[in-house]
């Protein structure tokens, strides 16, 4: 079965949830936006349209609280197909975060720089923590950089916190 997609119908009500959130988040700041579908999709999911300028979003979604980010090096290995962070072409990446399966608004929204997110993993993938799972796309790698360390190094912003609303400035 590796090498196939095994997304089940619970992955894309999930995804379905957090962009519906997104959208609002977006509504919100006073960004135009536009999602990207078909073929196009694998270089970022969305454009937003922010003054002048349009930017480029991958958004991430996660069933639960945690304190790293996690990046996908590899989407499949049987297969060899390269996860997100070589595909993108993104300029940022937009992480949204539940607490639990069944939470209905995120706990947090943060919007990572992606290229110095990028830079940061190439330089220091030694050190970092790689996983593997096999829950969906088959076998998936995965670095995980801290948050603390990526908001150390301004690469980072709360776009988003439950109960509290924070005005956006980089995206």
């Amino acid at each position: 079965m590796h090498g196939v997609m095994r997304l089940s119908r619970e992955t894309f009500t999930f995804e379905e949830k957090y962009q519906s959130f997104l959208d609002d988040l977006y509504r919100e700041n006073g960004w135009d936006f536009e999602r990207i579908k078909g073929k196009e999709n694998i270089k970022s999911d969305v454009i937003i349209k922010k003054g002048n300028k349009d930017y480029l979003v991958e958004e991430k979604g996660a069933r639960y609280l945690h304190s790293n980010m996690v990046v996908e090096l590899v989407q499949d290995l049987d297969s060899q197909s390269w996860g997100w962070f070589y595909e993108t072409e993104c300029d940022y990446v937009i992480y949204v975060y539940y607490d639990g399966k069944e939470a209905i608004e995120p706990e947090y929204v943060y919007s990572v720089d992606f290229n110095p997110l990028k830079e940061y993993v190439i330089n220091n993938i030694k050190s970092l923590k790689i996983g593997i799972t096999t829950e969906n796309w088959g076998i998936t790698f995965n670095a995980y950089p801290a948050w603390t360390v990526l908001d150390d190094k301004g690469m980072m912003e709360l776009l988003y916190r439950k109960e509290i609303k924070v005005e956006a400035t980089t995206t």
